[in-house]
């Protein structure tokens, strides 16, 4: 469901997806796991800074890697063919829920 309103070219759903994914990183208690993760592409520096991190810190973390990939996909998108991006792959949705996630963290080192 969340994929769906993260790519969806409407800004309603772009706020319902960010609503949903600020929710989940603040309540959600087990870790999330998204579609995309299947593929593991482990960050060495990104796994030391979720060894050290606070639960709600790990999840805004797989919340961002998730959202970036997904950007990723719809930046290759834009490249092969930009007059079909706006429907098939908008980056206003991701771009706003990335936005939304950083907003919600708190970077300062405890």
């Amino acid at each position: 469901m969340i994929d769906r309103l993260v790519s969806s070219p409407r800004a309603a759903d772009a706020s319902t997806a960010a609503a949903l994914l600020k929710l989940l990183v603040e309540k959600c208690s087990l870790p999330l796991t998204f579609e995309m993760d299947e593929k593991k592409q482990d960050n060495e520096h990104l796994s030391t800074v979720m060894k050290s991190a606070s639960c709600h810190c790990k999840q805004a973390f797989r919340v961002l890697k998730y959202l970036v990939t997904l950007l990723g996909s719809h930046c290759l998108a834009a490249s092969k063919n930009l007059y079909v991006t706006g429907i098939q792959a908008p980056m206003h949705s991701v771009l706003y829920c990335i936005r939304a996630i950083l907003g919600h963290m708190s970077f300062r080192y405890p």
